[in-house]
């Protein structure tokens, strides 16, 4: 099924200019990847929280 969706002036603008840099055929491909990616975790994530102290297992007994 196709279908048509209302975007304003800029928002096309964009996605000509994505249409072009990511050398795709139609707006639905940009559309695609755009959605695939922010599915991905971004590597720029980690190491976010650098003040947390370091993750260390503390031994427990255990009564046997």
């Amino acid at each position: 099924m196709v279908t048509t969706i209302q975007v304003h002036q800029g928002l096309l603008e964009q996605l000509d200019r994505l249409k072009k840099d990511m050398g795709v055929r139609s707006y639905e491909e940009v559309i695609v990847h755009l959605l695939q990616e922010s599915k991905r975790l971004d590597g720029s994530y980690f190491g976010k929280l650098k003040k947390l102290n370091t993750f260390e297992r503390e031994e427990l007994d255990r009564l046997d």
